[in-house]
């Protein structure tokens, strides 16, 4: 009997401490939103280009991408939600809904991006992480792109992610 238990014993300590699973999350879509402006009346409203709808589905893939070899995180495949997504769309002024997709998915962290428009060259890049389950931001980060071009936008999102998302509230990369 005592070889049975300090069998058991030492299977145990061979499987080593439990692992804890890692938070799930979900990087949704990137809004755009123009500055407005009086000529926006007559004209109508400014318009995403075919190639800048491109780079906000290459930022929102980076920062996954970048999460994902982090190790921090476990994420989600939006694709169950895509549909509901792509009705409620724009994220950034459907009330609250894109907690709705996130609890739908089991997602414990939500990653949303705005990309603000002030000009052809110069835009900011804005990504806000939400608890989900106290529905709040634990952080909000941005920065300028100078040139709206494939290589500005990477360039930021690829320093957002290294530089704000992925580091402690302390400073110190984890």
């Amino acid at each position: 009997m005592l070889i049975r238990v300090g069998a058991a014993l030492l299977a145990l300590a061979a499987c080593g401490p439990a692992a804890t699973a890692a938070p799930k999350a979900a990087v949704f879509p990137f809004d755009m939103v123009f500055q407005t402006s009086e000529e926006d009346f007559f004209v109508g409203p400014p318009k995403v280009a075919p190639e800048e709808e491109v780079r906000l589905s290459r930022a929102r893939q980076e920062i996954e991408d970048r999460i994902r070899a982090s190790g921090q995180y476990e994420m989600l495949d939006i694709a169950p939600v895509a549909g509901d997504i792509a009705s409620a769309a724009p994220l950034n002024k459907c009330n609250g809904c894109e907690m709705d997709f996130a609890r739908k998915l089991g997602a414990d962290i939500l990653y949303l991006g705005v990309v603000e428009k002030a000009s052809a060259t110069i835009l900011n890049m804005r990504i806000i992480v939400v608890d989900v389950a106290k529905g709040e931001p634990v952080k909000d980060v941005q920065a300028v792109v100078q040139g709206n071009t494939d290589d500005a936008w990477l360039g930021v999102t690829r320093w957002l992610t290294k530089n704000r998302l992925l580091v402690s509230s302390e400073g110190a990369k984890p």
